[in-house]
C-alpha cells in the first residue's frame, strides 16, 4: 500500500524564499536600504579583487573557514561542491574575491536555469566579515546576472527565525519575500514515520 505526502513536520527549511525582480532595472535602481548601501561602500575601504573560481578545493576552504567560525559543520562538503560544479558545468557560476594575497576571503555563486539565477554558494572568513566584503561580492554577482540578461534572482530560501543576519542581508538588497510549497513527507512506515523523519533532519543538520 502506497503512503500518502503529507505536510513535513521536521522541515529542513522555512518556506520561504526572497527574489529580486531583474526586468528592466539596472541594480543601482534597486530598493537597497540605507544599512545595505553604507556596508557596499565600507566594503571599498579595503583594495579587493573578485574573480571566477572553478575549484571545489578553494570554495571548499572558504567554507572550513566559516564553519570554524560558526564552531560547527553545516555547511557543503567537498564532495558535494564537487558534484554540483561537475553537474552545472557552465551553468553554475562562482565568485571569489581576495585582498592583496591570493587568499580567497569570501565566495558567492549561482546557478543559471533559462532565465533566471538561484543562489546556491555564500560563505566568508572573518576578514571579510569585518571588511563586508559580501557586500561588493553580492554587487559583482547580481550585475553578471544583469550581463546575462537574467530576469529574477533567487536567494533559494530565508529563515528570518533561525538566521537573522543572512536574512537581513538579503532583506536589504530589496528582495522580496515569497512564500512557498514547503516540504513533504510520505512514508508506509505509519506510526514510526514521524521519529524517523526527525532523526533524518537530526543527523543532516549536525553532519
Amino acid at each position: 500500500m502506497s503512503g500518502v505526502f503529507n505536510k513535513s513536520i521536521s522541515p529542513f527549511g522555512s518556506g520561504q524564499t526572497m527574489k529580486i525582480d531583474l526586468k528592466g532595472n539596472k541594480y543601482s535602481d534597486l530598493s537597497l536600504s540605507k544599512n545595505w548601501k553604507r556596508n557596499l561602500k565600507r566594503s571599498n575601504r579595503v583594495e579587493t579583487n573578485i574573480c571566477k573560481v572553478n575549484s571545489a578545493e578553494e570554495i571548499a576552504g572558504v567554507y572550513e573557514d566559516l564553519s570554524n567560525i560558526k564552531g560547527k559543520s553545516l555547511f557543503f562538503s567537498f564532495e558535494e561542491i564537487s558534484n554540483l560544479l561537475h553537474s552545472f558545468k557552465d551553468d553554475i557560476h562562482v565568485y571569489g574575491i581576495t585582498s592583496n594575497s591570493s587568499k580567497i576571503h569570501a565566495i558567492r555563486g549561482f546557478i543559471v536555469y533559462k532565465d533566471s539565477a538561484t543562489d546556491i554558494f555564500a560563505a566568508s572568513d572573518d576578514f571579510a566579515r569585518k571588511n563586508y566584503l559580501s557586500y561588493a561580492l553580492f554587487w559583482h554577482q547580481i550585475n553578471k546576472c544583469k550581463s546575462l540578461s537574467l530576469t529574477n534572482f533567487d536567494f533559494n530560501g530565508v529563515d528570518p527565525e533561525n538566521n537573522i543576519g543572512v536574512y537581513n542581508f538579503k532583506k536589504g538588497t530589496g528582495a522580496k519575500l515569497i512564500k512557498i510549497i514547503g516540504e513533504y513527507e510520505c512514508s508506509n512506515l505509519g506510526i514510526l514515520s514521524k521519529p524517523i523523519f526527525k532523526l533524518i533532519k537530526l543527523i543532516k543538520n549536525n553532519s
